[in-house]
């Protein structure tokens, strides 16, 4: 198998703000813990007036718990958990005040032909296979309905930003959020 990736980041269209800071950042690392089959991947969306420090910090800090946690490999699961809380009570105890900024994250794992995708906030990967002269690609979105039925069954919600906002009655659902 190849695996090939790039990265680019753009800031958001605000039209009062045309020239805001860019406040993603992205993490690449191959060969995890010394072994050329495990592969992290991660995009980081800063948000606030500090969001490039947060997501900055959580880049940083959360590969480098997960390469550290030899648990990674036996249950990733586990080792994702437990970098996302160590990585956000960090955050909160760093000089970083995180009190109105905050980043999303989607970090990707590959071991071996396995790829494990986790994500805190509205962060989404896109899984682009090549199949002959065929490029599919499949979006892990809350609008399909078999993402939407496994986000209930652990026990979240998945709601739009307007139902969030309180814009919105509860019953509908129209652009999905985690």
């Amino acid at each position: 198998m190849v695996i090939q990736c790039s990265a680019l980041t753009q800031h958001g269209y605000y039209p009062d703000t045309v020239e805001r800071e860019n406040q993603d950042s992205f993490c690449i690392k191959t060969q995890i813990q010394g072994n050329p089959n495990v592969h992290f991947f991660g995009v980081f969306d800063g948000h606030g007036q500090i969001g490039a420090r947060c997501s900055n910090f959580v880049k940083d800090r959360l590969i480098e718990m997960l390469s550290g946690d030899f648990a990674l490999l036996d249950d990733p699961q586990k080792a994702y958990n437990s970098a996302f809380l160590a990585t956000n009570s960090e955050l909160h105890n760093s000089e970083i005040d995180d009190t109105t900024s905050v980043t999303t994250s989607i970090i990707v794992l590959v071991v071996g032909d396995t790829i494990y995708v986790a994500n805190v906030g509205d962060s989404r990967a896109v899984m682009v296979v090549k199949d002959g002269d065929r490029i599919l690609a499949e979006d892990q979105t809350p609008f399909r309905k078999d993402e939407y039925e496994r986000v209930k069954l652990c026990g979240a919600r998945v709601l739009s930003v307007d139902q969030v906002e309180g814009l919105k009655c509860w019953s509908k659902v129209q652009r999905p959020i985690i």
